[in-house]
């Protein structure tokens, strides 16, 4: 005999009760005819199909066969769209087969995807697995960014003279690091138990964009965001930032030491050069004042010109002695800056290493 089967939840206890079919399982009220219906309604049990499908993707998941993979799982979301693992691996493994031009799609639709991924988990999963869970998608995002990554700085390098390079792999950039820091953003949230994972995200982030030079949309008031959403989870983070501070002002000091110095060399090689003129037109007006003597008024008055001239430049030696004295002393001071500033670099170093 035909059973009946209900529609909502696939029971075949169904009891009539004052003149209804009640599921005594999910409790939907059949009328009559809405019963007989279900004496006519099959149901396939996809149920081997569906665990074949994840045995597939699977095992093309740890051979690393991401297009195998990718079908599979997309396969598997269409069936079971409440699973976070056909959710999360369906869109990991496309945007692991996507193209350059694809990329901006790629990140943004993972990072569209985090609600629910991380929504199913929490719902479906138990709590003590779930950060096992957590460890798993972290690594595939830390591979999946730094791959897409690698792909549009390539692509920027080598196409960099094309117009319209520059901003569309800027956009390309910017998506795959919002696309980290969101992931980061969730695992605050949800992964609270081992906070220094999302630190480490957020880190990738900036380190990302640090990377990629001015490829990107991001402002100097993103990265302070980002360092704002770490010290609010590691506050002994603040001596990283000021350590990059004090590197940076290092970089700039030794820098402009190192174009005093070519000034102060410059300017030395020109006070020789004057020397040698001085020396060299004290020779001619000896020469000339001999021949003064006995050549007239005109080669007399030469040498007195001569005179005059040499006179200026001795004149102007005194001034060029003081100038010189106020550079060396610049540049005493900036080496006495740098010095003081590896010192704390030094010491901001060791305390980073202490706190570790």
């Amino acid at each position: 005999m035909q059973k009946m089967q209900c529609e909502m939840c696939g029971s075949t206890d169904i009891i009539k009760q004052d003149g209804v079919y009640v599921c005594q399982y999910c409790g939907c009220k059949y009328t009559p005819e809405e019963a007989k219906k279900l004496l006519g309604t099959v149901r396939i049990d996809n149920t081997e199909r569906l665990a074949n499908l994840y045995q597939l993707a699977r095992r093309a998941k740890n051979e690393n066969n991401t297009a195998l993979a990718a079908k599979y799982y997309n396969q598997i979301v269409v069936e079971n769209p409440n699973d976070w693992e056909a959710v999360f691996y369906s869109t990991y493994y496309t945007a692991m087969e996507c193209k350059i031009a694809e990329i901006t799609t790629a990140a943004t639709t993972i990072t569209n995807n985090f609600p629910t991924v991380f929504k199913l988990i929490a719902e479906n999963v138990q709590e003590e697995k779930q950060s096992d869970i957590f460890a798993e998608i972290s690594t595939r995002i830390s591979a999946l960014s730094q791959i897409l990554e690698n792909a549009a700085v390539e692509h920027y390098n080598s196409h960099m003279s094309v117009s319209g390079v520059f901003s569309e792999s800027s956009a390309r950039i910017t998506a795959i690091i919002y696309m980290v820091e969101t992931f980061a953003d969730y695992m605050v949230e949800c992964f609270k138990s081992s906070p220094e994972v999302a630190v480490s995200i957020y880190k990738s982030a900036l380190e990302i964009k640090k990377k990629s030079g001015g490829v990107n949309n991001l402002s100097k008031d993103w990265e302070d965001s980002v360092e704002e959403k770490i010290l609010k989870i590691s506050p002994k983070y603040r001596d990283v930032i000021e350590l990059r501070g004090c590197r940076d002002k290092l970089s700039t000091l030794e820098d402009h030491l190192q174009e005093l110095e070519k000034t102060k060399k410059k300017k030395i090689t020109k006070f020789g050069a004057f020397m040698f003129l001085l020396i060299l037109l004290m020779g001619i007006f000896s020469i000339i004042t001999c021949i003064a003597w006995d050549g007239g008024l005109l080669y007399f008055a030469f040498g007195v010109f001569i005179i005059w001239l040499g006179g200026s430049i001795l004149f102007s030696i005194p001034k060029n002695n003081k100038q010189a004295e106020e550079d060396e002393e610049y540049i005493s001071i900036t080496k006495k800056e740098i010095e003081e500033l590896k010192k704390e670099i030094a010491k901001l170093e060791e305390e980073i290493m202490i706190n570790k």
